[in-house]
C-alpha cells in the first residue's frame, strides 16, 4: 500500500504513485480475465486512499461527464492524513 509518512501526508501531489499503477494493472487483470472486458474509467487518490472506476466494455458509450475529487480535513484542510476521494459519473 502508500506509505503513510510526512511526505505523503503533506503532499498535495496527485500524481500517479508506482504502488498505484500496480494496483490498478492489477485489477484490470483479474476483471479481464472473465468473460465480458472491463476498461478503465477513472482514478483518485489520498495518501492511503484510492478508488479506481471500471465498466463493462458494452456499456463505455454511456458514460459522460466523469469528475475526481478530494477533500483533506486533516490540520485545517491542510494534510491528506483525513478526508474523503470520491468519483461522479453519469451513465445513460
Amino acid at each position: 500500500m502508500i506509505e503513510l509518512s510526512t511526505n505523503n501526508v503533506v503532499s498535495n501531489n496527485e500524481d500517479e504513485s508506482n504502488v498505484s499503477m500496480k494496483w490498478g494493472k492489477i485489477l484490470e487483470k483479474y476483471l479481464n480475465s472473465a468473460k465480458d472486458r472491463k476498461i478503465f474509467v477513472q482514478k483518485v487518490e489520498m495518501v492511503g486512499l484510492m478508488l479506481i472506476a471500471f465498466i463493462s466494455d458494452s456499456w463505455k458509450h454511456a458514460i459522460k461527464a466523469v469528475q475526481k475529487d478530494t477533500v483533506r480535513t486533516g490540520m485545517g484542510g491542510q494534510f491528506g492524513n483525513k478526508g474523503a476521494v470520491a468519483l461522479r459519473l453519469r451513465i445513460y
